[in-house]
This record gives structure tokens, C-alpha cells and sequence, in this order.
């Protein structure tokens, strides 16, 4: 089953489709606001396990705030992916009006909860098995094509026989540990068995 949901996620190479959006690219989002106004740019997004988007990390650099930066809730604010970036459900002045609010309920794109976690932190992070095995790291990760959802970890494989192999790996198939990924057991042996296939 683990090998056949690697070699499904990776008959078409996703790291290389227009399907799928890539975390450099979430980086240099731009934020509209309701009327279409850009009022920022995406820095962080923070993930859970299952690649939903809990909060943004903007730079809120159209705008007078008082804070150039901020973390702001996906859902409560009304965050939705567009085409040329992610759009809010306000306009600019009903913005600077909330910001208030928004410092005192302030949290980190990077999460203070261990089921989420800070995009920008993924990058690089160690993946291993359940049992130990360290396999590879995390080189990027494919939204889908809006950039509304995280899809697939991206993965650069390390161990001595496979070094620089690469693959995609569903985001929901690892779990979060302090420094990094966690898989199964059967997913990390199917994803050296697919590495050495390639």
C-alpha cells in the first residue's frame, strides 16, 4: 500500500507540475484586501498536520499599523487563496481598525501547539521512521495549486546509497515531532524502495 501511494504521488513529477504551488512562491504572495487592494505579503504560513492553513504570517507593508508584521487567524479573518495570492474578507481601513484586537489575541505563524508548524521551519527539517532510521529531509513543500492546502513534503532522501534522491510524499502520511517528520515504518522502507527504483 506505501509504495503504491508513492508511485501514484509520483508518476508526474509534482515538484515540476503546474497542479501543485511551491513554498518559494507561497513566500512572495501577495495580500489583497476585500477590495482587491494589496495591503501586504505572505512570510510564514503555519500548518497542521493535515497541511491546513491555521494562520499567516503577514508584512503588513501597505498599511499604517503599528506593528509592520503580524500573525493573523486563516480562518477568523476570512483568508481564502486567489490566483495572484490570498485575499482577505476586509478592506484596508476595517483592517488598521481590528489590529487592536488582532495584537492581543497575537500568536506565531510558527505555533506554540507541536501539531503545527511554521512552513518556513519544514524546510530542511529531518524526516525519519518510527523506528529511528533518519531518511532523508525536508526540501520543500507543494500546495495545491492555489496554495490552499499543503499536499506533499517534498524530500531529499540522505541515507548512504541513496543520497539525492528525491520524492513527494503526502503532507498527512508524516507526523510532527520536535525536529522534524516521522513516517511509518512501511512508508520509509517504501519510500528506499521507490529511491533505489528511480
Amino acid at each position: 500500500r506505501a509504495l503504491d501511494l508513492i508511485n501514484r504521488t509520483n508518476d508526474y513529477r509534482p515538484e515540476q507540475s503546474p497542479k501543485h504551488e511551491r513554498s518559494k512562491d507561497i513566500f512572495s504572495d501577495r495580500v489583497l484586501d476585500r477590495t482587491n487592494r494589496v495591503v501586504g505579503e505572505v512570510r510564514d504560513l503555519a500548518l497542521d498536520k493535515n497541511g491546513v492553513i491555521q494562520s499567516v504570517d503577514i508584512e503588513f507593508d501597505r498599511l499604517r499599523l503599528p506593528v509592520d508584521r503580524l500573525s493573523v487567524n486563516y480562518r477568523e479573518l476570512g483568508i481564502r487563496p486567489v490566483s495572484n495570492g490570498y485575499k482577505m474578507n476586509y478592506t484596508d481601513d476595517q483592517l488598521e481598525e481590528l489590529v487592536p484586537d488582532l495584537l492581543a489575541g497575537l500568536e506565531t505563524a510558527a505555533g506554540n501547539d507541536e501539531e503545527i508548524r511554521s512552513l518556513r521551519k519544514i524546510i530542511g527539517q529531518k524526516i525519519s521512521a518510527k523506528d529511528g532510521r533518519v531518511r532523508g529531509r525536508g526540501e520543500d513543500v507543494l500546495f495545491d495549486s492555489l496554495g490552499a492546502r499543503a499536499e506533499m513534503l517534498f524530500v531529499s532522501m540522505t541515507s548512504r546509497n541513496l543520497r539525492g534522491e528525491t520524492l513527494a510524499i503526502p503532507f498527512s502520511e508524516s507526523d510532527f515531532i520536535k525536529n522534524g517528520f516521522v513516517f511509518s515504518n512501511a512508508m520509509a522502507d517504501a519510500m528506499i524502495d521507490y529511491a533505489r527504483e528511480k
